[in-house]
């Protein structure tokens, strides 16, 4: 009989990540954009404000989005990228 180990695949080097931007202008006072990404988070950010010329933002929140036991705080319907009241920023570190 295998073992667990033989049954299980290794984790991928690439784990997810839940992130979260502000951008300094009137039009997002007060919002928050928040994604996951596998990739770098400042890179990620960079590329979604490239098209825009965004430069007058700020990463908020860089964290892991992966729990103890291995399952993800974020999911396609829990994380979905979307600008957010900034008022939620606390709730953001609890999904990780």
């Amino acid at each position: 009989m295998p073992t667990i180990d033989e049954i299980l695949l290794p984790k991928p080097d690439a784990r997810p990540r839940i992130y979260a931007y502000s951008i300094d202008d009137k039009a997002h006072a007060g919002l928050l954009k928040v994604g996951q990404t596998t990739r770098d988070v400042k890179k990620r950010v960079a590329e979604q404000l490239k098209t825009a010329n965004i430069k007058n933002y700020k990463i908020e929140l860089d964290e892991i989005a992966e729990r103890d036991d291995g399952t993800s705080g974020c999911s396609p319907t829990r994380c979905r990228m979307n600008w957010w009241p900034s008022r939620a920023r606390e709730s953001l570190t609890s999904l990780t």
